[in-house]
């Protein structure tokens, strides 16, 4: 399916408040003037197949702790493209829609080491963030791996509070992360009525809850 005018309207619209929103969907002959991009996703912008090739360029790593996801990416994407704002660092944004609707999730650079914070984890969220330092839906902002510039102790006001529940992903009201008060933090999810569930399997539940969205979306085209 073909993004027209319109839909790519409604993504940049969606991040006015950033400055200058501009949109280029791939293949782009040639970065903007002062974009600085890692090398595999300039290769994967100026293919004319970026969104067929995504998933095995850039999440070949994620795939082993979220197969679920990276098979719906090959299943579902439309489209791919390089997103510049004023405000914010230049993105890879994925494009989706679901009958015609648009859909997008909004993928930032990755990140070479993650907070300090993380070594207290019961997992290692490096796999996942050396694709993307923050994974997100694009009108929402959540249901995603959150940028670490946004991982927050909850009922904290210090950006470096080493002890309370490190929200790492969020969907709604609903919060998924760490309890920094264990050694090593377990995972587990505040639901918005604020009732609390241990997570067994961290990266189970991630994928799951992340691909379930996807499969909802139309299946892509060549």
């Amino acid at each position: 399916m073909q993004i027209d005018r319109k839909q790519v309207a409604e993504l940049t619209e969606a991040v006015s408040g950033e400055g200058n929103p501009q949109l280029f969907l791939a293949p782009i002959p040639a970065l903007p003037a002062g974009v600085v991009l890692p090398q595999a996703w300039q290769q994967l912008l100026m293919s004319e197949n970026a969104h067929t090739q995504v998933a095995n360029l850039l999440w070949t790593r994620g795939r082993q702790v979220l197969p679920g996801l990276v098979a719906a990416l090959q299943e579902r994407l439309q489209g791919l493209g390089l997103l510049v704002t004023n405000a914010k660092r230049p993105s890879l944004i994925y494009v989706f829609t679901k009958k015609g609707e648009i859909f997008a999730r909004r993928g930032y650079p990755p990140s070479a080491s993650l907070p300090a914070v993380s070594k207290q984890l019961s997992v290692d969220l490096s796999v996942i963030y050396a694709i993307h330092d923050g994974w997100v839906n694009l009108f929402s902002c959540d249901t995603g791996p959150l940028p670490t510039e946004e991982w927050q102790v909850l009922g904290s006001s210090q950006p470096n509070a080493q002890d309370g529940f490190l929200r790492v992903f969020s969907i709604g009201g609903n919060a998924m992360g760490f309890d920094l008060s264990e050694h090593p933090a377990g995972s587990y999810i505040i639901w918005s009525d604020e009732d609390v569930e241990p997570i067994d399997d961290f990266f189970g539940r991630l994928d799951s809850w992340m691909a379930d969205q996807l499969r909802e979306m139309d299946r892509s085209t060549p």
